[in-house]
């Protein structure tokens, strides 16, 4: 088996003007991405880069091992607090909506106070009106049962005379 090293080695003159031939221009010329390629294939052969990306695999793999549960557990709360939002928009909606009712209920139970009450002046105004006039009536009744007192002793003055 040859190494990428190997296969980059040989000579690919005839493919790369083939490749400049078919190739529309791009940012790199067909000459500079064959360097940038090579580099990149010999960078990834050396045994440095090599042991960095096996460093960064096994931090994937523990990150990955370490990291389902975690990331279950953050799924779990976020599904919990998901709920409990839920819950306490219900809670909130019910309180609005009692709230609204006793609103409605104590208008209502005020506009009907109100009315006993203007009902309730009505009708001491006619109590009023009433016991001045009773007041009145007795006051005339007074009056003439002394006169009519006076008339008497008046005439019984004079039918028995001043006797006694």
């Amino acid at each position: 088996a040859r190494s990428a090293m190997d296969v980059i080695r040989l000579d690919h003159t005839v493919a790369d003007a083939h490749l400049d031939a078919i190739l529309s221009p791009t940012i790199f010329s067909v000459r500079t991405g064959r360097r940038l390629f090579r580099g990149m294939v010999g960078l990834t052969e050396t045994q440095s880069w090599q042991k960095a990306f096996r460093a960064v695999a096994e931090v994937s793999r523990a990150l990955e091992q370490d990291g389902r549960p975690a990331l279950q557990s953050v799924r779990t709360a976020a599904d919990e607090a998901g709920r409990v939002a839920t819950a306490l928009r219900q809670e909130v909606d019910g309180l609005v909506g009692a709230s609204r009712r006793i609103r409605t209920q104590a208008t209502e139970i005020a506009d009907r106070v109100a009315e006993r009450a203007r009902d309730l002046e009505v009708v001491l105004d006619i109590l009023q009106e009433e016991v001045e006039d009773t007041a009145l009536d007795v006051a005339a009744a007074l009056r003439a049962t002394r006169r009519g007192a006076g008339v008497f002793r008046s005439l019984k003055r004079a039918v028995l005379g001043r006797r006694r």
